[in-house]
């Protein structure tokens, strides 16, 4: 395993084909039980946790920026609607796959 901090968040991971593969978000998971509690700001700290992922991965299917930045501001709007069907320890693989 390796240890990696990725996007303000320190998670272990392990090297598959050469790519990281996040096995745990326990940071992510905290940040959304407290926002599912109601926690506004709690929202946000998981918002800013998963924005920079959001975004690349967003470019990097779209190959424009501005339309990029638009499909991530969606992303977090789902997320925040549906915020309480969201199972936290698997809110890094939620919003990947509505970046998708």
């Amino acid at each position: 395993a390796v240890s990696s901090a990725l996007f303000g968040s320190r998670r272990v991971a392990t090297r598959s084909k050469d790519r990281e593969v996040p096995e745990l978000d326990t940071e992510g998971a905290a940040w959304t039980r407290r926002a599912q509690a109601g926690d506004l700001a709690a929202f946000d700290r998981l918002m800013r946790l998963h924005e920079r992922r959001v975004s690349c991965t967003a470019l990097r299917l779209l190959g424009n920026a501005e339309d990029s930045q638009d499909v991530a501001q969606e992303v977090f709007l789902r997320l925040f609607r549906f915020l309480d069907r969201v199972d936290p320890s698997k809110v890094l693989v939620v919003t990947a796959r509505v970046v998708e």
